[in-house]
This record gives C-alpha cells, structure tokens and sequence, in this order.
C-alpha cells in the first residue's frame, strides 16, 4: 500500500536533491524518519512535469497509512496526502 504525497514546490524540490535545509523540508524529513518512513520521489522525465512535487511512502497496512498520513500533513511542507489501496483482490 502507498501513501502519496503532494509537496510544495520548493520543499519537493530540495527533497529531490537531498537537501534540507529549510525548515519546512527538515521537519518533513524528521517526522518521516521518527515514523519509519522513506519518501521516494516519483520518477518523472522533466523537472517541469506537474508530478515533480509528488513522493511515495510504502507502508504495509491502512492503520499505518492513516497514521502516516495524520503525521505528515501536519507538516507546511506538505499540500495534500492520501492513501492508494492495493490492487490486490481480498
């Protein structure tokens, strides 16, 4: 299961250089880490593609992704966050 992050540009575009050095980008990166999380980057072939903001986070549950979710767009960094189910038949 993926949680899918939408970031604001320049929080987005200091994670993808691994650069965090605003405060916003720190504290995104502080609480991902204090839950366990990676942020993955989408690929995309243009840093001008509209999804150059959007990352992943792979965790293995719904409770999971709801506690990420409620950690992490508590964050200035982060413009939305939401989970996608897996394609998995029950």
């Amino acid at each position: 299961m993926q949680v899918m992050l939408q970031l604001q540009s320049e929080a987005a575009r200091m994670l993808r250089h691994h650069s965090f050095t605003s405060p916003a980008s720190a504290e995104l990166v502080r609480r991902a880490r204090k839950l366990g999380v990676t942020l993955r980057p989408l690929r995309v072939r243009s840093e001008s593609s509209p999804l150059v903001s959007d990352f992943t986070v792979e965790v293995p549950d719904r409770a999971t992704a709801e506690r990420v979710i409620e950690e992490l767009q508590d964050c200035d960094a982060v413009e939305a966050a939401y989970f996608v189910p897996s394609d998995e038949l029950p």
